[in-house]
């Protein structure tokens, strides 16, 4: 599995949040127990709140991706601050991000 192309997804989304500064992830991770809440709690510790997610996750691959909408409206960080922490955690392998075109944000990795 490879962020590097197209990531299946069964369920695509959308949000609209005017006046809200949101951005769209998608974290690949080791599929191990914890990886999950490792990355929510780091995005907790920023002040991010996760406004929708999905998990796709297979127990005989060694990788999982976790894609999620956020709202970083009171953090006073930017999306590639939020990228550059995730990057660091020892279960992420890799992480894309879309940001916000107006007041809606189409998933669109």
């Amino acid at each position: 599995m490879s962020l590097k192309g197209y990531v299946e997804k069964e369920i695509l989304f959308r949000v609209h949040a005017p006046g809200r500064r949101v951005a769209e992830l998608v974290v690949m991770v080791e599929n191990v127990p914890g990886a999950l809440a490792k990355v929510s709690g780091l995005m907790a510790e920023m002040g991010i709140n996760i406004l929708t997610s999905f998990l796709r996750a297979k127990a005989s691959e060694r990788e999982t991706v976790w894609s999620s909408f956020i709202d970083m409206t009171d953090t006073g960080l930017e999306i590639g601050d939020v990228v550059e922490r995730l990057r660091k955690l020892d279960v992420v392998l890799d992480v894309k991000y879309s940001e916000e075109v107006g007041e809606l944000l189409v998933d669109t990795l």
